[in-house]
């Protein structure tokens, strides 16, 4: 705006196009980074030379380190997979998906032991443990249920039978 009233204000040049008169334009690089300031500026070629060792003293190698992957034990996968499917699936198949849970208890066991004894050459410790909790709570639900099943019929058996009398009379 202007300071005297009545003045229409007047429109801002804009900036030059290109360098001044005499420069060569810098190179934008990737981005659009116009100089080495700018905070997009790609870095420079090579290593800095702050990073070069002393004269006489051997460089430290330059490769990156990377984490080897350790492959999981197979029957860890195997052995979580028996779990889940044994206590997942049992309210949907009437207990039947139980019989399985030992299996998962008994695999997950051997595999977390191989996994420890492997000194870190296998994984999937935690596939083996989980496996194996789920194999355990199973098992304990499989028996509860068995336990469940034979009070079952022998409550129903002595119920549809009559007791005898020792002089031969039922009840």
């Amino acid at each position: 705006m202007s300071d005297h009233p009545g003045e229409e204000p007047q429109p801002t040049p804009p900036p030059p196009a290109g360098p001044p008169p005499g420069q060569q334009p810098p190179y934008p690089g990737p981005y659009g980074a116009a100089h080495p300031g700018h905070p997009y500026a790609p870095p420079p070629f090579g290593r800095p030379a702050a990073d070069y060792p002393p004269a006489g003293q051997a460089a430290p190698p330059s490769y990156p380190q990377v984490a080897a992957v350790v492959p999981n034990h197979p029957r860890a996968t195997l052995a979580l997979v028996l779990g889940i499917t044994g206590v997942a699936g049992a309210p949907f198949f009437c207990g039947l998906t139980l019989l399985v849970s030992p299996f998962a208890w008994v695999i997950g066991h051997r595999a977390l032991r191989e996994i420890r004894a492997s000194a870190g050459r296998l994984g999937g410790e935690s596939a083996a443990q989980a496996g194996m909790v789920m194999g355990i709570i199973g098992s304990v639900l499989l028996v509860v249920l068995v336990i469940v099943l034979v009070l079952a019929v022998v409550l129903l058996a002595a119920a549809n039978f009559p007791v005898s009398t020792p002089r031969g009379k039922a009840v």
